[in-house]
């Protein structure tokens, strides 16, 4: 928890400076801002202990493995996934492979992964934002929502949404070899991304009010129905593996937090929808993207590693909320005031969530 409020903290800290600036608002001094605060939170994420998250010391052991396996066994791991249907995601045993040709350390190997990601997280926000003060709150968000799944664990598919990331900018140029370039690679490292596919297609729709609007009066039956649904996409993605999730006897009730929140979120956008769309016209991308996430949220009522599904298309939150903030009011004062309010709220939930860090040192 201390080292997200650190970061928040330097975040501001970096804003203020940035404010001081004749060329604030300029699109030079936008880009700057994200890349010192994207240094700052690939440190966050590369210099972690390896007992920080759900999966860093299990990938750790498997970068260890990965050393003592020949480059013929790397290749074979394609033709067992692709042609004999045994194992899963060949690319990312091909991705630290390669990587180790330049270093065998693990901890160099995290702040190497971290860096493609905040690579295609600064270029995704740079491109989709608009002034300077809105990099401050999606920073905020991102420590509060997303910094315990894309900064401390997932790698694999830490990489793969970071292919996403960048295939966005070609999903709004409609060009789809590019888009499908990097899809392929993504895919192989982790199969879920395959799921962000048809986003190439879906993303395009130019009423998006109407798609929030079904995906918020279907939510209900999808989660009496989540089990199905999950069958279905399982036998769509065409992998026994991810069928385990399925027939898990895990109980659990589901992302109820994250839903009532989000829910919450996707009823706002609907209320300043008008204003949004009248002064960001690009902003249905993100909306349809509102919609996918909330249709495939009820999935986490089977079981919490569908949440990995619905990463994909909440990270569009970034992009919303401070489209939401600007145009919640006409009033400067009265959107300063919900401005505050949001940044205390999202700190709030960091503190209460009390996330423990530590540093690689720490541990050695």
């Amino acid at each position: 928890m201390w080292v997200q409020l650190v970061v928040i903290f330097l975040a501001t800290i970096i804003y203020i400076l940035y404010r001081l600036r004749p060329d604030y608002n300029s699109n030079m001094s936008r880009k700057w801002y994200i890349i010192t605060v994207c240094m700052v939170l690939i440190l966050q994420s590369g210099l972690r202990s390896y007992s920080v998250g759900e999966d860093t010391y299990t990938y750790f052991v498997q970068f260890e493995h990965t050393k003592k396996m020949l480059w013929s066994e790397i290749f074979q791991g394609f033709t067992n996934v692709y042609l004999v249907g045994e194992g899963k995601d060949p690319g990312y045993p091909l991705f630290v492979k390669i990587f180790q040709i330049i270093s065998n350390n693990y901890s160099v190997y995290l702040l190497f992964v971290a860096s493609i990601f905040f690579c295609a997280f600064g270029t995704f926000i740079y491109k989709n934002s608009y002034k300077t003060k809105d990099i401050l709150i999606i920073v905020i968000l991102y420590q509060a929502l997303f910094y315990e799944f894309f900064s401390i664990t997932g790698t694999r598919q830490v990489i793969a949404v970071a292919f996403t990331l960048f295939g966005f900018h070609y999903i709004k140029e409609r060009k789809f070899f590019k888009f499908m370039l990097l899809m392929l690679p993504a895919v192989t490292i982790h199969l879920s991304s395959l799921i962000f596919v048809p986003f190439y297609f879906i993303a395009n729709i130019k009423s998006p009010r109407l798609c929030i609007i079904g995906a918020l009066g279907a939510f209900p039956l999808l989660v009496q129905f989540a089990n199905d649904m999950a069958t279905i996409l399982v036998s769509a993605l065409g992998s026994n593996i991810y069928l385990a999730y399925v027939q898990s006897s895990f109980q659990t009730d589901g992302a109820r937090g994250f839903a009532l929140f989000f829910i919450l979120f996707v009823i706002l956008t609907l209320l300043f929808y008008r204003g949004i769309k009248r002064d960001v016209p690009e902003s249905y991308f993100s909306f349809n993207a509102l919609s996918l996430a909330l249709i495939f949220t009820p999935l986490t009522w089977v079981d919490p590693s569908f949440m990995r599904v619905v990463q994909y298309f909440s990270i569009f939150m970034l992009l919303v909320l401070p489209y939401l903030l600007n145009h919640s009011s006409k009033n400067y004062l009265v959107r300063l005031i919900l401005y505050l309010l949001c940044m205390l709220f999202l700190i709030t939930y960091i503190i209460i969530g009390e996330e423990e860090y530590e540093f690689v040192w720490q541990t050695f």
